[in-house]
């Protein structure tokens, strides 16, 4: 088998999620190798750009970016735009794209990637509109739908977002984590047995499970897969049996007659009601006491947008007559010790991260400090119609003072705090 023929069977098996199998092709043609090749570098350095080893992924691509003809250049470039985009380094991620686009301007995948590159910055029309040209020129590109999806829920615009939305289970990135099902997606009938699965993070799997309501009546019996940490909680508050991943759900439950996604419902059954919906097992006992959280996200997910210094909050922690309790996950309580935290606190005042759904889904008054480039949950004043009790308070030119002061002032007016 030579390069060309190796470069093709790993870049097959790659597509279909089998990236172990990818990379041993990779690791026995390189080693036979006489020489190294600028087409096997960029398959290469692409899957372990796809398997979050950036370092490596990039070293690969820049070195079959210094070996081939700068003309055929634009894929490599593209995917190490990728790969930047994903370590946080918008600057080189976009100078990256604008390389790539000035190559070869009529590209779908540039374009498409410049589509997501704009996702999360706080220019949903700009992720659009560059979606929408990729589509142009094809029309059945997966990561183009999956990125004009998640413009429009940027923008607001639900009905519209929802079928570009369903993409995302075929693009690379997401394609491992389809379930292997041999029942049929479900699509809203009345069946006897639906096993309901989760995605993305604990956040996600909590708001979008406030659709469940509406699940019910449709199903004989309902089946949840869900995150580990989360199974406990949905247990008793759906009273369903919840199982954390989906080996163990088919062990115990065989197949279901459907399934679906937790992030398919809504286009299925539409938005929420807001109102709470999982159990709040401890209720404040009538202090003023106030949860609070500074840091959410990893370098994926805008970990530096999403979190501030815990000490820029001193201007609300130093507010007199409060007992404020920490409930930033890592420091050392269980999940479900900082479940019964918020449960027990009057308020929860958060940056973007999991503590804001716990406390949206509980019914408790939530104040969120929101980035200027926020995810498309985070839009509007508030988060209806997903949550009722959620408030936001927003950063203004990249400075979180205003919203800080805006939030201790609030605090002061609610507990009549106003002469401390």
């Amino acid at each position: 088998m030579n390069i060309q023929e190796a470069v093709e069977l790993g870049l097959k098996y790659h597509s279909q999620g089998d990236f172990r199998t990818a990379e041993s092709i990779y690791e026995q043609t390189m080693a036979q190798a006489e020489r190294l090749d600028p087409s096997l570098l960029y398959a290469y350095g692409t899957l372990l750009v796809a398997q979050e080893r950036y370092a490596l992924g990039c070293a690969l691509l820049q070195a079959a970016i210094g070996m081939a003809v700068p003309e055929q250049c634009a894929p490599l470039w593209t995917n190490l735009a990728c790969a930047y985009k994903h370590m946080g380094r918008d600057e080189q991620a976009l100078s990256c794209y604008e390389k790539a686009l000035a190559l070869d301007p009529n590209q779908p995948d540039i374009l498409a990637g410049l589509s997501g590159f704009w996702i999360n910055k706080n220019d949903p029309k700009r992720v659009e509109d560059y979606a929408r040209r990729a589509l142009a020129l094809k029309p059945d590109h997966h990561a183009a739908h999956m990125h004009l999806g998640m413009g429009l829920l940027e923008q607001g615009r639900y009905e519209e977002a929802w079928p570009h939305y369903e993409y995302r289970w075929e693009t690379p990135e997401r394609i491992r984590d389809k379930r292997p099902y041999k029942a049929t997606r479900w699509h809203g009938q009345f069946i006897n047995k639906l096993a309901i699965h989760g995605e993305q993070g604990l956040g996600d799997e909590i708001l979008f499970m406030s659709l469940l309501y509406k699940v019910r009546g449709r199903a004989e019996t309902i089946v949840i897969e869900c995150a580990d940490r989360l199974v406990k909680t949905f247990s008793e508050s759906f009273g369903l049996r919840c199982y954390p991943d989906h080996a163990s759900l088919i062990a115990a439950e065989g197949e279901p007659d459907a399934y679906i996604s937790m992030g398919s419902l809504p286009s299925i059954l539409g938005l929420p009601d807001g109102r709470p919906f999982l159990k709040r097992p401890h209720k404040n006992t009538g202090k003023m006491r106030v949860g609070y959280t500074w840091a959410g996200g990893t370098i994926r997910t805008s970990v530096n947008d999403r979190t501030i210094p815990r000490e820029m909050l001193d201007p609300i922690l130093a507010i007199p007559g409060i007992e404020f309790v920490p409930v930033q996950y890592g420091e050392g309580d269980s999940f479900d010790d900082l479940q019964g935290k918020i449960a027990s606190c009057d308020l929860i005042i958060s940056v973007c991260q999991t503590a804001v759904h716990q406390a949206g889904a509980m019914g408790v008054d939530c104040w969120v400090l929101v980035p200027e480039r926020a995810a498309w949950r985070y839009n509007g004043d508030d988060m209806l119609p997903w949550y009722r009790s959620v408030k936001f308070f927003r950063q203004h030119s990249g400075d979180w003072t205003i919203p800080i002061q805006e939030i201790a002032a609030s605090l002061k007016e609610r507990y009549g705090l106003l002469a401390a």
